[in-house]
């Protein structure tokens, strides 16, 4: 405001109770908000006007004032926020700068309000569809489209013959009898087996199915009245087999086989000691006793044995001598039953070496198969006279002789015979001399035998002498 303006609003007076005095005048009273500026009362902003006795903002372009209001020019628009938008058309209503539906539940599409596509729809203009060509819209959901030969049926893809089936993307002759859908196969339900191409009732109650397809209990085992499969009276199952109960005190092992403790053994249905043939029980030990004095039992083979190599001898175990001999307690040895023969370890009796057992006589020196003893001397006599009994047991005639049939003679070779004494070898040519080294007859004296004149002769150059020695010719 000016200085004029001031000086004038200083100036005024008031004039009564509704009129001040402006200069010379009595003008009304301004009614707040309004300001006096001269003779008018205005707004005291530039950014409203005067309607009335009120200040009101300006209307903005393009809007009008129309009393207190600023309002569109056109009947078509409303003032939103200073501005003038196209009214909305129903059932659009107005929000803000746009017109959209009443309901969060429904799009704005154009000028109509449509139910909002439920996902996975979405918007196509006036419809909801699938956002896939793959799929179609099925009521509000999205569904991929039927694969040839299979049909839509509500949500469902279906064989367009109620005698298919629906398998993958094909269509399969339904399955025959109580068989059902596996995969692109038919089977047989799972309280069923399959039997050469029938469904036939699972073998129940521990029974298997045999040859003919029927159910049959294995292992000795029988359908009770409850058909289940179990072992007859007096038998019980062991893996699946029947097998006689136990004997009373007898366990079964691993393998199945009934055993009882140690040292017993079935007798009439229980497991008791049995002693064999050879002890006896004593009931107040229930150990087995053996006969003889120093015996141990044998529970594996029910039999009573010695220690070692000990032999029941008068009621007692004593060492076992073998069948020769006996054991003498005295000498702590064992003695050998036929006097003179000596004990082996090997249980054996036998006569010293050199010697041999003659029945009746007892061991005697050993001459052999070809001589015998002389008992009186302890020598051995060749059976063949003029032998002589060598250390092996055999008989030959002195050196220089061997037999013939009539005994032994001096060894005269080829060439020569003994003479009647046996003194010595006389050729039986005549002539001629016998040489012992060599056992052969040879004329001496450089002569030759002739076989004309059957005797040792000089050679033709020379001459015999008297003496019987060859001599050479004189000419």
């Amino acid at each position: 405001m000016g200085k004029t303006a001031n000086a004038r609003r200083l100036r005024t007076r008031k004039s009564g109770r509704n009129a001040c005095l402006i200069g010379e005048k009595c003008l009304p009273l301004c009614t707040p908000p309004l300001l006096r500026y001269g003779d008018d009362c205005k707004c005291p902003s530039a950014t409203h006007e005067e309607i009335g006795q009120k200040c009101l903002p300006k209307c903005v372009l393009p809007l009008l004032r129309d009393g207190e209001d600023c309002k569109c020019p056109s009947a078509t628009h409303e003032e939103v926020d200073e501005k003038c938008l196209p009214k909305c058309i129903l059932p659009l209503v107005r929000n803000g700068d746009k017109c959209k539906c009443p309901s969060d539940t429904h799009d704005e599409v154009g000028d109509k309000c449509l139910p909002k596509c439920t996902l996975p729809l979405v918007r196509n203009g006036d419809e909801c569809k699938c956002p896939s060509d793959t799929h179609e819209t099925v009521g509000e959901k999205c569904l991929p489209l039927c694969k040839s030969p299979l049909v839509r049926n509500g949500d469902d893809c279906k064989c367009p013959a109620a005698t298919h089936d629906v398998v993958g993307d094909k269509c399969l002759p339904k399955c025959p009898g109580i068989k059902v859908r596996d995969g692109e196969n038919c089977k047989c339900p799972t309280t069923h087996d399959e039997f050469q191409g029938e469904c036939k009732p699972k073998c129940t109650g521990g029974s298997t199915r045999n040859d003919e397809g029927d159910c049959k209990c294995t292992g000795g085992k029988e359908f009770n009245p409850s058909n289940i499969c179990k072992c007859p009276p007096g038998k019980e199952d062991v893996s699946g087999v029947c097998q006689p109960k136990c004997a009373v005190g007898a366990t079964r092992d691993a393998q199945g086989v009934c055993n009882c403790p140690t040292g017993q053994e079935v007798v009439n249905g229980c497991c008791k000691i049995n002693c064999g043939t050879v002890a006896t029980l004593n009931p107040k030990t229930k150990q087995c006793l053996c006969p003889y004095k120093g015996q141990t039992f044998n529970p594996d083979g029910k039999t009573c044995t010695c220690p070692g190599d000990q032999v029941v001898i008068k009621g007692c175990c004593t060492v076992n001598c073998g069948p020769d001999a006996v054991w003498d307690p005295k000498k702590s040895k064992c003695v050998c039953n036929k006097t003179g023969m000596t004990y082996n370890t090997d249980k054996t009796c036998c006569c010293p070496k050199g010697q041999k057992w003659t029945s009746g006589k007892g061991c005697q020196r050993d001459c052999g198969d070809v001589a015998y003893l002389n008992t009186r001397t302890d020598q051995c006599i060749c059976n063949k006279i003029g032998m002589t009994f060598n250390p092996d047991k055999s008989c030959s005639c002195p050196t220089g002789q061997k037999w013939s049939t009539y005994g032994c003679q001096l060894d005269c070779g080829s060439d020569a015979t003994p003479n009647s004494k046996n003194t010595a070898c006389v050729c039986k040519k005549a002539g001629m001399v016998f040489n012992i080294a060599t056992t052969s007859c040879a004329c001496d004296g450089g002569k030759t035998y002739s076989t004309s004149q059957k005797k040792c002769c000089c050679p033709s150059t020379m001459r015999e002498l008297s003496n019987g020695s060859c001599a050479r010719r004189k000419y």
